[in-house]
């Protein structure tokens, strides 16, 4: 944020110059970089040239739009050399303008205050007071006590600021010297007590030329205040809020005279050759000429580190997640300070924060860099509890007049992992299923009903995946079911009995199963027994069904003996003795 304060000299200067001179302060980039001034001051400004200097502040920085701050113009003001006038950058800053006021300073000057406040910031600390005066001229001991008085009233209102309140004093004060009463009065105890970037050492002589600001020429035909550069009229002094290095702060080392090179005490800016752009002869000549024919007095530049502005991105909801399942989630902080360079930003950091149910874990102090850089904070989902959860991720800055991240609700649902069951009345997860099919016939199916028991909107859809374990004439015609709800799904299952004599064939099967697919499913099975018995049809011996009993029967008979297999004509759960002589007893038949 860079701030300009520079006495017009009534615009008697040649107008070309004056804008040329507006446009090298947004130009300036001895320090490293340059930018459009967030604020201008301007002293000696009559009500007559306002139409005039609002039209170079529009042209010298367009297409940044400028708003004049409250302008009050008290009778006499304007033949004791002019009013105070400010502009501010628009889309940076906003004025309070109940906040302005006008301060009698003696000799018909009034000084202006005005309250200005960075957009899009909430907190106190990231608006400031501006106050632009052109105290009384000249060195009698009578100019003296007028400055004094000024200086003193400036205090007293400022003093009445709230404790905390960035105060920057900027304008041409006239002081001569540093023990002059009315520079030490800016600098005395209180909430407004002031501090002079350069420090408290005297301005005076060659040595300190490149704090002079008064006057760029040695010799004038047009009304201007002429000899040469040997005066330090101008300042811009601000209180502890804005030099502790924390928030709306100076920027070390920016603060200067613009165009002055340090190299032409009491001679002209121009003449001999200004070097003010090291390296650039021809631009700092330019400027220095563009100087000398503007005004009397050699605008004062300073920049101005701006707190953090953090935004927060990141999900809104997680959706349905199983319980106990791990769900880490990744927020990206930023800062969107409206800043065009990170030089001389002060270190910012953000905590993160979250409040509500639903997330744990992840809260930490993160380093924010400037966007589009990010750093990404993360924070885990707390999946212990079934039902909806909702919780407000948060990022406040730590920097002072840093402006928190708009807060994110996330929200989201923990329900119960899957239940499969061969019945909804209970968590059944073993079951035999029967089936007989007719001796020399095709097939027989089983149908095997499967539910996700207890199921409601609270616990997760179950999916069978595949039945294992078959063979022995047992296939799987549906072993694949997804999202079973309060609705149950069929396996089904074929037995082919082809070639197959009568008896009892059984699959010891594997039913898989898993939750829908969410982060973190997993996997069960269940355990399913299917029997098929072959029956024989008309006489019970003749096992091979070739309508005669033979010793193919008496084959298959003797190779099942022992079991409950083919054979077992007396039904009495194993092939023995008895059903020798039963098979016997119908030999040839």
């Amino acid at each position: 944020m860079r701030i300009v304060n520079y006495n017009t000299a009534k615009l008697i200067g040649d107008t070309n110059a004056f804008r040329a001179v507006l446009l090298a302060a947004a130009e300036d980039d001895r320090q490293g970089f340059a930018v459009d001034p967030a604020v201008i001051t301007f002293q000696e400004v009559p009500a007559s040239i306002l139409t005039q200097l609002t039209g170079h502040v529009a042209a010298a920085f367009a297409p940044t739009l400028y708003t004049r701050a409250t302008f009050t113009s008290a009778s006499g003001e304007d033949s004791a050399g002019g009013a105070q006038c400010m502009y501010y950058r628009a889309d940076l800053l906003t004025e309070t303008t109940a906040l302005h006021v006008d301060l009698s300073t003696g000799a018909s000057r009034y000084t202006d205050r005005w309250y200005l406040k960075l957009n899009g910031y909430t907190s106190a600390a990231a608006g400031f007071y501006v106050y632009s005066s052109h105290l009384k001229a000249s060195n009698t001991s009578a100019d003296e006590a007028t400055r004094l008085a000024g200086a003193q009233t400036i205090r007293n209102n400022s003093d009445l600021l709230p404790a905390g309140s960035h105060i920057l004093y900027s304008g041409d004060f006239n002081f001569y010297t540093n023990g002059e009463d009315g520079f030490i009065e800016f600098l005395s105890a209180g909430v407004g007590q002031a501090f002079d970037p350069y420090g408290m050492t005297d301005w005076l002589g060659a040595a300190n030329a490149y704090r002079h600001t008064q006057s760029p020429i040695l010799n004038s035909t047009n009304g201007l205040v002429a000899g040469g550069v040997d005066d330090r009229f101008d300042f811009q002094l601000s209180n502890v809020e804005f030099q502790d290095g924390a928030g709306i702060a100076l920027i070390p080392n920016t603060y200067r005279p613009l165009g002055n090179d340090a190299n032409h005490y009491n001679l002209a800016l121009n003449s001999p050759a200004n070097s003010y752009f090291p390296g650039q002869a021809a631009r700092s000549q330019a400027l220095a000429n563009a100087l000398v024919l503007a005004s009397d007095h050699i605008p004062l530049i300073a920049d101005y580190a701006i707190p953090p502005m953090l935004q927060l991105l990141g999900p809104t909801t997680y959706g349905r997640i199983l319980q106990g399942a791990s769900v880490p989630l990744s927020y990206f902080v930023s800062n969107i300070a409206p800043v065009q360079f990170s030089q001389g930003m002060f270190a910012n950091t953000a905590a993160m924060s979250y409040t509500g149910t639903g997330l744990t874990g992840g809260v930490a102090t993160v380093n924010v860099p400037l966007a589009p850089s990010n750093v990404t904070a993360g924070v885990n989902v707390n999946s212990a509890t079934v039902g909806a959860m909702s919780a407000v991720v948060a990022a406040a800055s730590n920097a002072e007049g840093g402006q928190a991240a708009t807060p994110i609700t996330v929200t989201g649902t923990v329900i119960r992992r899957a239940n499969a069951s061969y019945t909804p009345k209970s968590d059944l997860n073993t079951s035999t299923i029967n089936a007989d099919v007719a001796f020399g016939a095709n097939t027989v199916d089983f149908e095997v009903g499967v539910w996700n028991f207890a199921y409601n909107s609270l616990q997760a859809l179950l999916d069978v995946d595949s039945v294992s374990g078959l063979g022995a004439g047992f296939t799987g015609i549906t072993t694949a079911i997804p999202n079973i709800g309060a609705a149950q799904g069929t396996v089904r299952v074929r037995f082919d009995a082809t070639g197959k004599a009568p008896g009892v064939y059984t699959a010891t099967a594997t039913v898989h199963v898993s939750d829908e697919n969410l982060t973190g499913a997993a996997n069960s099975t269940i355990a399913l027994t299917l029997k098929a018995t072959v029956v024989a049809v008309g006489n019970p011996a003749d096992l091979n069904g070739d309508g005669v009993v033979n010793g193919a029967d008496l084959a298959i008979l003797l190779n099942a003996w022992g079991t409950a297999g083919p054979g077992d004509i007396d039904q009495n759960g194993v092939v023995d003795a008895a059903d020798i002589a039963l098979l016997l007893g119908v030999w040839g038949v």
